[in-house]
């Protein structure tokens, strides 16, 4: 029964970790786009949204290494699930890391005016959450598909 739940509430918050960014990017472009007043906002609401992908990723791990745990630990699992635990932990880095401190420079720059440095900045971020995406992807693949046991 405990298994049942762990495993639950890690589809859970691996749902919202990596569902709550996908939009980041596009938002980010297009808001920047339209100008005042609509840039107003948009340091708070990206802010809002890397908040909780930070607490779903977290969560994320959390109940991922409760699985583990639950399976015997790592000697347990397959290594898929290694790979799987290693890659979501670069994954939680560069969003703590990269992204979160780079939407908050974009948000300072927005404030200044300088349109053009924002506009330098949104690509670094769209680059950035790409290749966030790609690995929560990755691991979304190694933890359902059985690949090598």
């Amino acid at each position: 029964m405990a298994f049942s739940v762990v495993k639950l509430l890690h589809i859970l918050s691996m749902a919202v970790w990596f569902g709550i960014g996908l939009s980041v990017a596009s938002d980010v472009k297009r808001t920047l786009a339209r100008g005042k007043p609509h840039t107003e906002l948009l340091g708070a609401r990206v802010g809002r949204t890397l908040l909780i992908a930070a607490v779903g990723g977290l969560a994320t791990l959390a109940t991922g290494i409760g699985l583990i745990v639950l399976s015997g630990g790592m000697k347990g699992v397959p290594p898929r699930i290694h790979a799987g635990l290693g890659l979501s932990i670069v994954a939680y880095a560069l969003l703590l890391v990269v992204i979160r401190p780079l939407a908050a420079r974009l948000d300072e720059v927005i404030a200044k005016g300088t349109a053009e440095e924002a506009t330098t900045l949104a690509k670094r971020l769209a680059m950035m959450t790409g290749i966030d995406h790609t690995l929560k992807l990755v691991v979304l693949v190694l933890m359902v598909l059985p690949l090598g046991g």
